[in-house]
């Protein structure tokens, strides 16, 4: 028993040191002589972009000037950060402990424990 209770003090820190999720993930912003691959995601003046084609940007070639370059994604959806895990239990037997919890808000593909 002493093992359950160290356990659920361990899920307990984890999950209670895990802030609020993110609301979305920006993409990074644009910056000149960076070298961006096709479909590569910038933001530049809070709206977002996708690279049409592998180049290496250059002063002036911001995207909203160079629609052969870039595209604009608006209304596209960002990644987003999966909520917080759901309430975690602990059921522990002499010889071995079981952790689980509920499901996270949004895709998740799995949990790395």
């Amino acid at each position: 028993m002493k093992y359950r209770a160290l356990l659920v003090l361990v899920v307990g820190l984890i999950f209670g040191l895990v802030g609020p999720p993110a609301q979305a993930v920006a993409y990074p912003q644009w910056q000149a002589w960076t070298s961006y691959p096709t479909g590569t995601r910038v933001t530049y003046n809070s709206a977002d972009f996708e690279s049409r084609q592998s180049h290496t940007s250059q002063p002036g070639w911001e995207p909203p000037n160079v629609p052969a370059l870039w595209k604009s994604v608006q209304g596209d959806p960002q990644p987003t950060v999966p909520g917080q895990p759901g309430a975690a239990s602990v059921t522990a037997t002499n010889s071995s402990l079981a952790l689980s919890w509920g499901a996270s808000s949004g895709t998740v593909t799995g949990y790395r424990v």
